[in-house]
């Protein structure tokens, strides 16, 4: 009999690297001969996602980051109004790319709604991405699978807690949530440090779902993007950084190539006329011009993700004032590529070490990929 699978995690948020891990963890549970669907619990930031009194936030958050939250859906509508036909382009190849690709239950708007239904998974998965951040605006009870049946395997695959030490007064929560899981796997390596520390557990650090799929994979799901020119830096930012920018334009001069930006939002980051910025890809866009660079300079995770399992050069920019980036510093950890990591403001690299040799790091990841699923395994059949 085929296990069903209920994985909870952030998707449907107009975000690549959400999206891509969403159904990079349905498709690979699929590939291991199993029934897997997206628990389509809307995350908080979603505009049809229904706050209550239950999903307020867990912690006690200071005063700059509530206002914050208060304004981004305002801010973000503004934005929407500005980037004219870009953002309705922009949100149709999103549905589509899971209308097509992505197995989803059906939608949970708000967190009673999850909670009343009566599911009938053998296994719950939560992750990936920072699904435990204890400064997202919003309960974080669904993603230690409180609403899953006591009765049922419940566990994480690459879950994040998007920061590198937990503040002290949340250790409390983490510990009784943390232990309530059954496998726990985590996809950086300060990560397994906290669940150790905080909840006295064992950890496994996993690749991100988005690796587990070969680049062959995934050009399965690229869709081109007619526009882009020939041979092109590619930037894409997940925070604005002017550095990101500077460094890519040195390595296009040096090397011939135009400059192409894939926009965070549906709108233009600057008036820059020497970069093409793309304001209405989706995920399958995204694939492509990834596919298709000559190189890459990013502050991304999923940009750096991409960027190493696609076989690119590039570099990952550290913002000097940005003090959570463990995530991308383990990832190139992992494959002895930290080299690629650049600190904002750093004198700019030769480019005579501009290449990556990838023969050692294709198999590294192969190996990574391996045990990641053996961990998937072996959590949800108990062998």
């Amino acid at each position: 009999m085929i296990k069903r699978i209920g994985i909870i995690t952030i998707v449907k948020v107009n975000n690549y690297g959400a999206e891509l891990q969403a159904f990079a963890t349905q498709y690979v549970l699929h590939c291991m001969g199993y029934d897997a669907e997206i628990i389509d619990y809307l995350f908080y930031k979603n505009p049809r996602y229904i706050a209550t009194h239950k999903s307020r936030p867990v912690f006690k958050l200071p005063i700059r980051k509530r206002m914050a939250e208060w304004m981004f859906p305002k801010i973000n509508k503004v934005r929407h109004c500005l980037g004219g036909g870009g953002v309705t382009k922009r949100r149709e190849r999103f549905e589509l790319f899971h209308n097509e690709n992505t197995h989803f239950s059906k939608e949970y708007r708000s967190i009673e709604s999850l909670y009343a239904e009566k599911m009938d998974y053998d296994a719950y998965i939560v992750g990936s991405d920072q699904v435990w951040n204890p400064n997202n605006y919003t309960s974080l009870e669904p993603y230690f699978l409180k609403f899953a049946p006591m009765d049922k395997v419940k566990l994480s695959y690459a879950s994040s807690f998007g920061i590198s030490v937990l503040p002290e007064e949340t250790e409390g929560y983490f510990r009784e949530a943390l232990r309530g899981l059954d496998a726990i796997s985590v996809r950086e390596e300060d990560a397994l440090k906290i669940v150790e520390d905080i909840a006295d557990m064992k950890a496994q650090w996993v690749v991100d779902p988005t690796l587990l799929l070969s680049a062959e994979e995934w050009n399965k799901y690229a869709n081109p993007v007619i526009r882009a020119p020939q041979r092109y830096v590619l930037i894409y930012e997940i925070t604005p950084c002017p550095y990101v920018k500077k460094l890519a334009k040195y390595i296009a001069i040096e090397t011939g190539c135009k400059l192409v930006r894939i926009n965070r939002e549906s709108v233009r980051e600057e008036n820059d006329e020497e970069i093409l910025n793309i304001m209405d890809a989706g995920p399958s866009e995204f694939l492509w011009l990834f596919a298709h660079a000559e190189a890459v300079v990013t502050n991304s995770f999923h940009g750096t993700a991409f960027s190493l399992n696609m076989n690119k050069d590039f570099y990952v920019v550290t913002p000097a004032r940005k003090q959570n980036n463990s995530r991308q510093k383990s990832l190139l950890r992992l494959f002895g590529l930290e080299d690629r990591m650049l600190i904002e403001d750093a004198p700019m690299p030769s480019l005579d070490n501009l290449h990556v040799e990838y023969k050692n790091v294709n198999k590294l990841l192969e190996k990574e990929r391996e045990k990641s699923i053996n961990y998937l395994r072996t959590a949800i059949d108990g062998k």
